[in-house]
């Protein structure tokens, strides 16, 4: 026979062993959320090339050149900001 000490130990035991049982659940459901969401983000981004990339096709079958087009900016000078300023 179990006396009241030990069903309480055992209690207590089945009460950390729920516990951790539950913080493994809420885990393991925080990193499926996080894939998913970065599922997502991926989904998007491939869409949005997707529709880029088609219409770039459709503006050459019109006609339209799209060769290689980068955008350029001056390099940030300080020097130069500097003799504006003064």
């Amino acid at each position: 026979m179990i006396n009241e000490k030990e069903s309480s130990n055992i209690s207590i035991i089945n009460q950390r062993v729920i516990i951790v049982v539950i913080n493994m659940i809420v885990i393991i459901t925080s990193v499926i959320i996080i894939v998913i969401l970065n599922l997502m983000v991926i989904v998007n981004i491939t869409v949005q090339i997707v529709q880029l990339l088609t219409l770039i096709l459709q503006l050459q079958r019109d006609g339209v050149e799209c060769g290689d087009a980068r955008a350029t900016a001056e390099r940030f000078d300080p020097q130069r900001l500097n003799e504006m300023l003064d």
